[in-house]
């Protein structure tokens, strides 16, 4: 920090002044002084008190001796006097400055070390710029000498606090974070032997207790760290996981001897339960080794339910109704596979019901879009199903509870997922509310179910096809959707128990129950593509998400008796 120099003069002087100033500038230029005389001053200020604060604040003031600046009254009674007293008290230094010849050897600053040269005024030097040099060099060495002193006395303050504080971390540490009235007075004592005043002592105190608090924190958090490592599962002896929490104490900022203080009894605990683990494991195997069997034995008989289920699929496909010769045979295939009747029936009953479903629908509809782009309804027939997720259903979420039962009335949709030529064509059609993006799809295809489609614009797609043909066209509700994603079944997917990326387009990396993981195509796939369900849709699972009529409610419980009684009411 530069030191501050305050100018008094008269202004009568004031071109020998500006001389000065001149040459006071390379001091400032470098950064030792910044100095400050009564031009300065801006306009609306009280002078008399910016004159007095500056004076009380500099650290060298500098008188410029002339008849005119004995003849000031204000530099004779207010400037001089408080320059003395500030000069005699040690809280700056002051230098005369001779610029005309002038007795001044009986004046109060007589005493003080002059400049120029032997107090030789500077209009009396044959070079006035010489005589300025000599000012400015003994103001150089001084506001220097003023440095050092300014930096060796922080040095001592910042040696002194630092002494003084690790006096209390002492304490601190022996007393668990509280200092006892005898280390206090300890303490005192040394605070007053350091020139500490009692408000830097107990600032250095507060400081400590927030650190040393701090760092009872932290290793409570390395505490934590450690004990969520042993229940992961990491091994404290391996390499990788030592060079892990060493660098979680150094984040931390723990000593050695601390981590491995508040480690021990958290490792010892660690391998008392790694022994009682191994202890419990070895007295289960027998138990384990008979549920793996019966294990293997469900897995084998399920493999034959599958092989089961897929040759009746194959029959029903090949022959419906089923010829006589055809159930015989497939009586003759259960018995091979010695599969129970019951299990039977639980394959045949939904694949008959689908078949016989699909048998007796009527045609789908279709609607024109122009440029040979077809939009393929099918209808839908009334029943009654048990809508949300199954007790024990896994990767349920909440808003599929509680289970309720819901009529629905017979209902046609869209057959496959709204394709992006489907949705290019309808965009086309003069507005209802809102513009519709033509090509708002990520992943482009004519046969791609569109994506990238709020609630909104599907709502817009829907009124543009109906004022166009003149037919009712709208979002299914939610009841609507379920029901015809279950196509009768009570199975978490249409497909039965699970899925498989054959059947359906989805992350195989992810399964579901029991089921193999398999491919994962990372985009959508053209519609049509998979199995339809027993309704004939298609893609009611995977490829891309379905909007429905309904708000989003996080629970069935207060669901209106009204839309379990028709389930063409949307929930709003």
């Amino acid at each position: 920090m530069a030191v501050k120099v305050f100018i008094s003069y008269s202004h009568k002087d004031e071109p020998l002044r500006d001389s000065l100033a001149a040459h006071l500038s390379g001091l400032e230029w470098e950064g030792i002084i910044s100095s400050w005389y009564d031009r300065q001053l801006t306009a609306g200020t009280e002078w008399d008190d910016k004159i007095k604060a500056e004076l009380e604040s500099a650290d060298i003031i500098l008188l410029l001796i002339s008849p005119d600046f004995i003849a000031s009254k204000y530099c004779r009674e207010e400037e001089i006097p408080r320059a003395l007293k500030r000069h005699e008290s040690k809280q700056a230094y002051v230098v005369p400055v001779i610029l005309r010849p002038f007795h001044w050897s009986d004046t109060p600053f007589a005493k003080l070390q002059a400049f120029p040269k032997d107090a030789k005024p500077v209009t009396s030097w044959p070079n006035q710029d010489e005589a300025f040099l000599s000012v400015t060099q003994g103001i150089r060495t001084a506001a220097k000498l003023l440095l050092d002193y300014r930096r060796q006395q922080a040095e001592q303050k910042k040696a002194n606090r630092a002494q003084y504080q690790q006096k209390v971390e002492e304490f601190l540490q022996d007393g668990k974070g509280e200092i006892s009235w005898i280390d206090q007075d300890t303490l005192d004592e040394l605070a007053e032997e350091l020139g500490l005043t009692i408000e830097e002592a107990e600032a250095i105190q507060s400081q400590a207790r927030e650190l040393y608090e701090r760092y009872k924190a932290n290793l409570e958090k390395y505490k934590r760290t450690l004990i969520r490592s042993i229940q992961r599962g990491d091994d404290p002896s391996n390499q990788e996981t030592k060079r892990a929490l060493e660098r979680r104490q150094r984040d931390l900022g723990l000593k050695p001897e601390d981590v491995a203080r508040i480690s021990k009894p958290i490792l010892d605990q660690a391998e008392l339960d790694e022994q009682a683990k191994q202890q419990r494991l070895a007295e289960a195997q027998k138990l384990q080794e008979l549920e793996l069997q019966r294990q293997r034995q469900w897995e084998e008989y399920r493999a034959k339910l599958e092989h089961y289920r897929q040759e009746f699929s194959k029959a029903v496909e090949a022959e419906y109704p089923l010829h006589p010769a055809a159930l015989e045979n497939l009586k003759a295939f259960q018995h091979q596979l010695e599969l129970k009747d019951e299990d039977v029936e639980a394959i045949a009953t939904p694949i008959l019901a689908a078949k016989q479903a699909e048998y007796e629908r009527q045609q789908s509809a279709s609607v024109d879009l122009g440029n040979g782009v077809i939009l393929e309804m099918v209808k839908i027939p009334a029943d009654e199903f048990l809508m949300g997720a199954a007790t024990g259903e896994e990767s349920f979420y909440d808003d599929e509870r509680p289970q309720h039962r819901v009529k629905v009335p017979e209902f046609w949709m869209g057959k496959f997922a709204v394709t992006q030529e489907q949705w290019s064509e309808v965009a086309g059609l003069p507005k209802v509310k809102i513009d519709l993006n033509p090509e708002p799809s990520y992943f482009n295809g004519a046969k791609r179910p569109v994506e990238q489609v709020s609630w909104d614009e599907a709502v817009e797609f829907c009124d543009r096809l109906s004022r166009e043909t003149g037919k009712s066209y709208r979002l299914p509700t939610e009841a609507e959707w379920e029901y015809a994603c279950r196509a009768g079944t009570t199975t978490p997917f249409s497909f039965g128990e699970t899925i498989t990326p054959d059947l359906v387009n989805f992350n195989g990396d992810y399964t579901y129950g029991n089921a193999p993981k398999g491919a994962y195509r990372r985009q959508t796939t053209d519609v049509g593509s998979f199995p339809a369900n027993a309704f004939g849709l298609y893609d009611v699972h995977g490829n891309v998400w379905e909007w429905c009529a309904d708000q989003w409610y996080g629970s069935y419980a207060n669901k209106p008796d009204l839309l379990k009684q028709n389930g063409a009411i949307a929930w709003t």
